[in-house]
């Protein structure tokens, strides 16, 4: 017999034909004991050399539930709720839990320094008007991925960290804001796994280290910034996702320090990054937005590196970055424009700028730099080993007088390794050789659809070569 033109013997026909049985018993089983959410399939891939055939892992949990579900009926008990009026000042440590839950604030509440507010998993804040619950001590609140603690407006409310309440001991977990804003003046406030939807943030670090990590930002109105401002004490924003979020990145140059942001993904955003000052911006993904990176103003160190900067209208602008700092190690490719450079300091290298729709770096009339003055991009690969064709790509004095030149030779004639990768390279350790291993794991990529034939074709040339 021959199905989707893979050729099937008798005994693969009898496992195909008792498998198809058991689906069909197991799925009424199922209807009939009204546990079913999803019927599940049989699979075949196409694009395999022979015939796979697997069933969808709900089986394995329908059998599971079948054999196991109880033959008892069982209770649960729930907490029960009395909605909570706020009004006055938190002057000891106070505890919020679910059977306070909501908590109605009903005017400016302040947690006095020198006092703790926990907020347990579960518990509701809503802000009637645009009142702050600002604290002057701690707030602890701590949720889980099925219960988190919600603050919640519609007319402005605000989570505001005043100085004093900076020592170490503000933590926020597993919690929503809903077009509810949080800002930290001069305090430190570690921020992990939440959603921000609707409002933007503001930390401004205080006396110890700050981590913004695994958090979710979507649709805000306003920046999510981001200060560094006491010498030593950091701010480290990890593996962090912002839908049509702006983040702001502002390290502080007189105290030299940083913010760190690493692993992050922006999308979606006018501007997607935007760096003011000292930062260190690596191992993140900047897509689909207007900018990829705005560095604006950002005098001192800016170290951009092993970024993934593609399908941006910009991938890359750079307007007052410092001679200090640099772009180095990332992919940028797919862009209209690959870097819009309005600042000649700076080191651009080993990048791989390629495959950018327009122009993979285009200068601009920069107001204080004389005619001539040159941009020196070293050793970047271009996507190709030709000097006319890269020409094509770079706009700069030789396309209008006014503008500096664009220095980019000496480059790289092949990829530079050690930066992230869009698509899959058959040389993936770019020792310039396409081993057996290599070769194979390639042919792999290409049976699951994530390699071109043409690339294919190539591998198999550098492999036989």
């Amino acid at each position: 017999m021959n199905l989707y033109g893979e050729h099937i013997n008798s005994n693969t026909m009898r496992k195909l034909v008792l498998l198809f049985l058991l689906n069909l018993c197991t799925v009424a089983i199922a209807e009939q004991m009204e546990l079913i959410t999803t019927i599940p399939v049989i699979s075949n891939d196409e694009n395999s050399s022979s015939a796979a055939y697997s069933f969808s892992t709900d089986l394995v949990a329908l059998a599971t539930t079948i054999t196991t579900a109880p033959t008892s009926t069982s209770t649960s008990t729930t907490t029960t709720q009395n909605p909570t009026n706020v009004t006055g000042d938190i002057t000891e440590d106070t505890t919020w839990g679910m059977e306070g839950s909501p908590y109605y604030i009903m005017n400016d509440v302040n947690v006095r320094e020198g006092n703790t507010l926990t907020i347990e998993a579960g518990v509701k804040i809503f802000f009637t008007s645009s009142y702050r619950l600002d604290i002057e001590g701690n707030l602890i609140a701590v949720g889980d991925s099925l219960n988190r603690v919600e603050f919640i407006s519609s007319g402005g409310g605000e989570l505001y960290f005043e100085y004093t309440s900076d020592n170490g001991n503000n933590l926020l977990d597993y919690c929503r804001f809903n077009n509810t804003r949080l800002e930290a003046y001069e305090s430190s406030v570690d921020i992990l796994d939440s959603i921000f939807s609707s409002k933007g943030m503001e930390i401004r670090g205080g006396n110890f280290t700050t981590y913004i990590t695994n958090n979710t930002f979507m649709g805000c109105s306003d920046n999510v910034i981001l200060w560094s401002t006491f010498p030593d004490k950091y701010i480290y924003a990890t593996q962090n996702e912002f839908r049509n979020c702006t983040p702001e990145l502002r390290g502080r140059g007189e105290t030299e320090t940083y913010v760190f942001f690493s692993n992050n993904t922006v999308q979606g955003s006018t501007h997607g990054a935007v760096i003011k000052g000292w930062t260190h911006a690596s191992y993140n993904t900047f897509r689909n937005n207007t900018y990829g990176v705005n560095i604006d103003d950002a005098y001192g160190h800016v170290i951009l590196s092993h970024n993934l900067i593609y399908n941006n209208s910009m991938g890359i602008y750079v307007e007052n970055m410092g001679d200090e700092s640099s772009i180095i190690y990332n992919t940028i490719t797919r862009n209209n424009i690959g870097i819009f450079v309005n600042e000649f300091i700076g080191n651009y290298s080993d990048n791989n700028l390629y495959n950018n729709f327009e122009y993979s770096v285009r200068t601009i009339d920069i107001e204080h730099v004389m005619p001539g003055k040159e941009i020196m991009m070293l050793n970047n690969w271009w996507g190709i080993d030709d000097r006319n064709v890269i020409d094509e790509y770079i706009y700069d004095y030789y396309d209008d007088s006014d503008l500096p030149e664009v220095m980019y030779r000496p480059y790289k004639e092949t990829f530079v390794c050690k930066t992230p990768l869009l698509e899959p390279i058959a040389d993936s350790d770019c020792d310039g050789i396409v081993s057996d291993f290599e070769l194979l794991h390639y042919i792999e990529l290409w049976t699951q659809g994530k390699v071109g034939d043409f690339d294919l074709l190539n591998a198999i040339d550098k492999w036989a070569s």
